[in-house]
């Protein structure tokens, strides 16, 4: 596949990202879901795909596995927040992306967006709580800044 081609998927990948990202809550609720502007940048996505693309891409099974990698890493660069059963879990969408967004149906990037959003908040609070301990100097600890090679 070519570079233009990975830079599209990315790109897609990201403008959901970025219309999960919105944090525009329902009126009814707190709950981020996905609402009438998702669906329309979606729509016009799709369609620009579809029609103007100078390669010929198809919103097949091929590109939802595409779109489900460059969006979990898009999410979680360097594996911090996802636990292993969460990329699981994702796995059920893998094949299921092409579908839903031809049908403009994005509950699952809005699901996987609120398990990040929930996982950010857990690793803040460990975080915080952590401070509230005195750090001892004498255990030997290490701490992997670049954990994007971990399995």
């Amino acid at each position: 596949m070519s570079k233009l081609t990975t830079n599209l998927l990315i790109i897609c990948g990201t403008a959901i990202s970025l219309c999960a990202a919105s944090y525009s809550y329902s009126t009814t609720s707190n709950v981020l879901a996905p609402e009438k502007q998702h669906n329309r940048a979606t729509k016009l996505i799709t369609h620009f795909l579809d029609k103007y693309h100078y390669k010929d891409i198809n919103i097949d099974n091929t590109l939802s596995d595409q779109i489900l990698s460059s969006y979990i890493e898009a999410l979680d660069p360097n594996r911090s927040y996802f636990y292993q059963k969460d990329i699981d879990s994702f796995q059920i969408f893998r094949f299921k992306l092409d579908d839903a967004i031809s049908k403009t149906e994005l509950s699952a990037p809005f699901q996987m967006f609120r398990l990040y959003q929930a996982r950010v908040d857990e690793r803040v609070l460990f975080a915080l709580d952590q401070l509230k301990t005195k750090f001892d100097f004498n255990v030997d600890e290490e701490l992997i800044i670049d954990r994007s090679e971990l399995a």
